[in-house]
């Protein structure tokens, strides 16, 4: 019973936490159902370390996700030296580290959402990456993209974290991913954000896309007014739906 936790801290090494890698770092908390701290584990290198997302997996461990910089610690195989990479790190019930590995390219790469499948995990994440380097099961120097927008990207895993097959899905638009959802069919909404290419950053809105489990497309829609809106949250509702929440600036009517 009880709860996990996943963020970073930023040098912290007082109070609940004991421990720091030099920058920020993935910090992962167990609580109990009391509010009491069981552990807490810092994970990282020497450089930013930033967990979005993490869940409990079907061997009672944990699965974690988010970005990294470092390329040292217990960070190991950073495609990019300047750049960050996708970050995932496999925990086991008491925290300890069963295996991590780092999935990116040339360029910025991050995910904050991760789904378990009964044969692996779903990475949902974007990237601005030209190109993807050394993945096992694909070439070297993959194309991803020949824009430098940022635009989603999902990675199939599988429970030791080898690359099954990744897919990319471009828009005109840079893409920032933020959560996704398993669908009653078996495959997966992911939501975020559209920022549309007008130079003043304040022009965004609600973004959806549709795959089936396979990856493949099915639809791609976004929601939004005149102003400011972006996709946070999704979670499936008991009818099935989805029920999505972001902020909105927009004073004209949101276009559906």
């Amino acid at each position: 019973g009880g709860y996990i936790a996943a963020g970073y801290n930023t040098f912290s090494i007082d109070g609940d936490c004991d421990e720091n890698h030099c920058s920020s770092d993935f910090w992962i908390l167990k609580i109990a159902a009391n509010g009491e701290m069981e552990w807490q584990r810092c994970l990282g290198g020497s450089q930013e370390d930033y967990s979005y997302s993490i869940l409990e997996t079907k061997d009672t461990g944990f699965i974690t996700v988010g970005l990294t910089k470092s390329g040292d610690g217990q960070v190991q195989g950073n495609h990019s030296v300047i750049y960050e990479d996708i970050w995932v790190v496999k925990l086991n019930s008491e925290g300890e580290i069963e295996w991590s590995e780092c999935y990116g390219g040339t360029g910025e790469d991050s995910a904050h959402s991760i789904i378990e499948e009964d044969d692996g995990f779903i990475i949902f994440g974007y990237s601005n990456s030209l190109v993807l380097d050394g993945q096992e099961k694909h070439d070297d120097k993959v194309r991803l993209s020949m824009k430098n927008d940022d635009f989603c990207w999902v990675l199939k895993i599988d429970n030791q974290g080898n690359v099954e097959w990744h897919k990319s899905y471009e828009n005109d638009e840079s893409i920032f991913v933020s959560d996704a959802e398993k669908t009653e069919d078996g495959g997966f909404l992911i939501g975020g954000t559209l920022t549309k290419d007008d130079g003043s950053n304040e022009d965004r809105d609600f973004w959806f896309l549709k795959i089936n489990k396979t990856g493949d497309k099915e639809w791609e829609k976004t929601y939004g007014g005149s102003g400011y809106e972006g996709c946070h949250s999704i979670e499936k509702a008991d009818d099935g739906n989805i029920i999505a929440i972001g902020p909105s600036k927009s004073m004209t009517e949101i276009l559906l």
